[in-house]
C-alpha cells in the first residue's frame, strides 16, 4: 500500500506543483529519503535480494534527484551571475 500511495503522491507533485522546481525537488528528496527509511526500517519483502535490490533502487533514485538541480531550470546561468 506504503509503495502505491508513494507513486500517487510523485504524481501529484509533478501536476501541481508544475511551476515550482524547487518545491518538487525537495518534496522528491524527502520521499525518497522516508521510502529508504521505511524499507530499512520494516524489511517489507521476504527476499533478501528483494529487499536489497529496493534500497539500491531508491539509493540510485536519490542520487539521480540530487543532480537535477543542475539540470533544470532552478540552476542560475553563471553568466548572469558575473
Amino acid at each position: 500500500m506504503f509503495f502505491f500511495v508513494r507513486r500517487v503522491t510523485l504524481a501529484a507533485i509533478v501536476v501541481f506543483l508544475r511551476g515550482r522546481v524547487e518545491f518538487q525537488l525537495m518534496l522528491v528528496v524527502c520521499q525518497c529519503l522516508v521510502s529508504i527509511l521505511i524499507l530499512i526500517a520494516y524489511r517489507p519483502y521476504a527476499s533478501t535480494l528483494r529487499h536489497w535490490m529496493e534500497v539500491t533502487n531508491e539509493l540510485t533514485l536519490l542520487l539521480i534527484v540530487y543532480h537535477l538541480p543542475i539540470m533544470t531550470d532552478y540552476a542560475v546561468d553563471i553568466k548572469r551571475k558575473s
